[in-house]
């Protein structure tokens, strides 16, 4: 099975690495100057020498997986790669990036696709365009973003947006389709610590099993299914912005000490809202386990 699996997985770098020749269209990552290696100061920003591909993600069918099951109370233990796109509306590189997690969120059944909106953006002047403070920014989203950037990370280091993360591991441009997809073949495996997440009569009743020594964090993250802006200023003045699976809160619900645990949770989501679970060793660090919240 899990060669099955891998084989499957496969199709989805060949359908973007494949989509190159029919999109000439090249984009870059955006670096808010000083920003890129400490925060503040009025630093402008400037665009970087890589210019990443973008194609067309083809449909990757969920039934050639055959390995998540998901029952109309209970979610969990899911072969998911975590995919965290850290992007600004006042970046002008990032749309592209966004519509790629968008694709990842509707299309890619083995992908929890999340989306972090940073702060470092909201007080740059765009030229006569001015300013725009991107309404779902956060400045522990900045931090999360920096903390990742603080310890050992592959891959396009560096705080910048967009930036992909995937499995608190490897950062890459995030709309760098080519590069992005072989990670997802790999990213997309067992994690080593099991997470289950059912409805619960206040909210839901989250456990977290396996073998892992030592000890990590539990991770409640809350996100806004679809999202859509009217930007008025800024490097996107004048676009209509559509944000997927945008993260709106992440709370710590309890730890994990090598020995199975079970939380209980109190959660209200919205009809378009959804949540998952991340189990971390470090804040942040390595996705050791994940999981989706059940579909209210």
């Amino acid at each position: 099975m899990r060669m099955r699996m891998n084989e499957s997985v496969s199709l989805l770098s060949m359908k973007i690495i494949a989509s190159r020749d029919r999109a000439p269209d090249v984009w870059g990552a955006d670096v808010p100057g000083a920003y890129a290696h400490r925060f503040g100061g009025t630093p402008q920003p400037k665009s970087m020498t890589d210019k990443p591909i973008v194609g067309l993600l083809g449909m990757f069918r969920a039934g050639l997986l055959g390995l998540v099951m998901l029952g109309p109370c209970l979610a969990g233990d899911e072969d998911l790669a975590v995919v965290e796109l850290f992007t600004s509306q006042g970046c002008y590189s990032c749309p592209p990036a966004e519509a790629f997690l968008r694709e990842l969120a509707h299309e890619q059944p083995q992908v929890l696709a999340l989306e972090f909106h940073v702060d470092y953006w909201d007080d740059l002047v765009y030229g006569s365009a001015g300013k725009w403070k991107d309404p779902f920014s956060d400045p522990s989203f900045t931090l999360r973003q920096r903390g990742y950037n603080q310890r050992p990370l592959d891959g396009r280091r560096g705080v910048y947006t967009p930036q992909m993360i995937i499995n608190g591991q490897h950062a890459e441009v995030g709309s760098d389709r080519a590069r992005i997809a072989p990670l997802l073949d790999r990213a997309a495996s067992l994690k080593p610590l099991s997470v289950r997440v059912a409805r619960a009569d206040a909210g839901i009743l989250v456990t977290v099993g396996g073998s892992q020594d030592g000890s990590a964090g539990i991770w409640l993250v809350s996100f806004d299914r679809e999202l859509k802006t009217s930007v008025t200023a800024g490097e996107n003045q004048g676009k209509m912005l559509v944000s997927n699976n945008v993260v709106r809160e992440l709370r710590r619900i309890g730890d994990w000490r090598g020995m199975e645990v079970s939380i209980p949770v109190d959660v209200m989501l919205g009809p378009h809202q959804g949540c998952a679970v991340l189990v971390q060793s470090i804040a942040p660090g390595p996705v050791l386990g994940v999981g989706r919240c059940p579909e209210a």
